[in-house]
Order: structure tokens, then sequence, then C-alpha cells
């Protein structure tokens, strides 16, 4: 796991603000779990359901969880209508995710939730995405999104 940030330098020494992080976690550290193809699972607040899903790890290690969405239901700079769900990692409630809105009726661009991290055990493992009383946003009736996959990286 290694995490950059780029600045610039000018020739008289001025400095430029640092590039946004990006992280290296290497290349046989990444798991994907795919949701539903590309077409992805839509998760409604009208209609709250839970998905569960499940993968095999083959190291038992601390895991940076991240959700891949859409979420056209408002733009990026102003509404409340970020998509919040409760995680639970075998049963048991790991943390919320969240998915902030991308752009009015932009349901085509994707971005990552904020990352989990997460213990997985060597072996099978369930993640369940589920609508919680306390995942309600500001908005309350708008808590829409859809999840294409499940990104998992090994952090140690």
């Amino acid at each position: 796991y290694k995490e950059y940030q780029v600045m610039a330098v000018s020739d008289n020494g001025t400095e430029s603000f640092l590039s946004a992080p990006y992280v290296y976690y290497g290349f046989d550290n990444e798991v994907i779990i795919n949701t539903a193809g590309e077409k992805g699972l839509k998760l409604e607040r009208q209609k709250p359901e839970t998905y569960e899903f499940t993968t095999d790890i083959s190291s038992e290690g601390t895991y940076a969880l991240d959700i891949l969405y859409s979420n056209g239901s408002g733009p990026i700079n102003t509404e409340n209508k970020a998509c919040l769900r409760s995680l639970y990692l075998n049963g048991k409630f790991a943390d919320a995710v969240i998915m902030p809105q991308l752009g009015k009726d932009d349901w085509n661009t994707r971005g990552y939730s904020n990352s989990v991290k997460v213990n997985l055990q060597r072996g099978k493992n369930t993640f369940a995405v589920k609508f919680d009383s306390f995942s309600e946003n500001m908005n309350s009736e708008i808590n829409d999104a859809v999840i294409y996959e499940i990104r998992l990286r090994r952090l140690k």
C-alpha cells in the first residue's frame, strides 16, 4: 500500500497545490465482486431491499472496501440526495456507505463510495448492503443509487 501526491515547483520556487491523492495497492491485492453486470442494482428509498454478496478470500487481512455506483438524483454542488446505506460483513454492522449524487439526471457517470476498512477471514465472506432507519439522508424522500461492483483492496 502506497499513497502519492504530486506538486509542481517553478524555476523561481513557487509551489502548486498538491494533486488529489493517488493510492496504489499493488496488482494482486484487488478483488472485484460484480453486483449485477452493466445494468447494476437499483437502490431505492421507496423500495428498501437488502442485497447480499458472497466471495471467497484467499488471504485473511484488512481490506479497503468501496462500491462503484452512479447517482443522478441531483447536482454535485447542491441538494441533499446522497444515497446512504449500511454495510454488513458476515452478519455484523461494519459501517455506513455514502454515495453522493454525481449530476442531475446523470446516471451514466460512475464514482466510488467512501472506503470502509474491513477485516476479512480466509474463505467465504458475506457482505450486505441494506437500508436501515439510520440510513436516512437529509432529503428523506430521495435516497437512491445504482451499484455495479464492490471493490476490495488488501491493505495488510
